[in-house]
């Protein structure tokens, strides 16, 4: 559901004055949504957790036919601030292939389940924890700067490249002068079936960060089954004492779901990942299994209950559920 009014007679109306019928006005459509925890965690110190997981509200405007503006704010109390903030230009161009071009603060083209599942409306409860954890090395993120797009291209593909401040999460100003590179490309290889893969390059000096990560996904849409796979791998430098040259880290990662979601009616699923932190140590991977039961009430409201049990290396294990509830307009 998506909310739409004219922001000059809005503002007319709290000024008291009146609006003629003839004057331009500015339609902006208001959307937004909410997800609430319940945690169990079953390790060896339990713990029971209500937390507002996620809120968000979001404002778009088409200033221009060709001109798309965007602002999302997190209003979650414990995260408050300004989640995208850009302006998309989509040129009206005689051409099969069409182009974009969108500056500002989004997210970077890196990861499917990232860059194409909204929060609004996961699989399950959250994304693969390789997406949380490319997150800690500025890859899957939104940063601040400016993408190329272009949709249509033949043999039903499209293709994303942006260049990026390769700043923390949040930051509000760069502090490295080195950039990011991040470039994604995806093919609709039937009906049913797209395939993805993406670059990330970061340049300069500040640290931990990603060198160099690639990533490759598929997805298999059949009715209402959804199965998503990828596979991610590159090098993280880890900053050191300068008498100790940076240590680099291997990362690889794959997870595979399963998940059955109608527009209403039960979402159960399934989904297993394998980590590795630093494929020269021993002791960095890890599995994590997750099962879901879920139930969509409305295309606007949902409820889901995952159970995750995860196993180190060493063979310890632990189990979290989540209880969670989504509600968006």
């Amino acid at each position: 559901m998506r909310i739409k009014f004219s922001l000059v007679l809005l503002v007319a109306f709290l000024l008291g004055g009146s609006q003629s019928a003839d004057s331009e006005s500015l339609d902006v459509e208001i959307s937004g949504y909410m997800q609430t925890w319940f945690v169990i965690d079953g390790g060896s110190d339990p713990e029971t957790t209500f937390r507002t997981r996620r809120a968000r509200m979001g404002f778009a405007a088409n200033p221009e036919s060709n001109l798309i503006t965007k602002l999302s704010l997190n209003v979650n109390p414990d995260n408050l601030g300004v989640s995208d903030a850009y302006f998309q230009w989509n040129p009206d161009i005689e051409s099969q292939i069409k182009p974009f071009l969108r500056v500002g603060q989004f997210r970077k083209p890196f990861s499917r389940h990232w860059f194409r599942y909204p929060g609004s409306n996961p699989n399950m409860i959250d994304r693969a924890a390789a997406v949380g954890i490319l997150s800690d090395w500025q890859v899957t993120t939104r940063d601040q700067g400016a993408m190329l797009g272009l949709n249509q291209l033949p043999l039903k593909g499209q293709a994303w490249l942006g260049v990026f401040n390769g700043a923390p999460q949040g930051s509000r100003q760069d502090t490295d002068s080195g950039k990011q590179l991040v470039a994604r490309l995806e093919h609709d290889v039937a009906k049913s079936l797209s395939v993805g893969g993406n670059v990330a390059i970061t340049g300069g000096e500040s640290y931990p960060r990603s060198e160099a990560m690639v990533g490759f996904d598929a997805e298999l849409k059949i009715n209402d089954l959804v199965v998503v796979g990828e596979v991610f791998g590159g090098e993280i430098k880890n900053a050191l004492p300068d008498s100790i040259p940076h240590r680099v880290q291997n990362f690889r990662s794959f997870f595979l779901e399963v998940v059955h979601k109608p527009q209403v009616g039960w979402h159960p699923g399934a989904r297993v990942e394998r980590i590795d932190r630093d494929t020269s140590q021993d002791d960095e991977a890890f599995w994590l299994f997750t099962g879901q039961i879920g139930y969509a009430f409305h295309a606007n409201a949902r409820w889901q209950f995952n159970t995750v049990v995860s196993r180190s290396g060493e063979g310890e294990s632990n189990a979290i559920f989540y209880n969670q509830f989504t509600v968006s307009f």
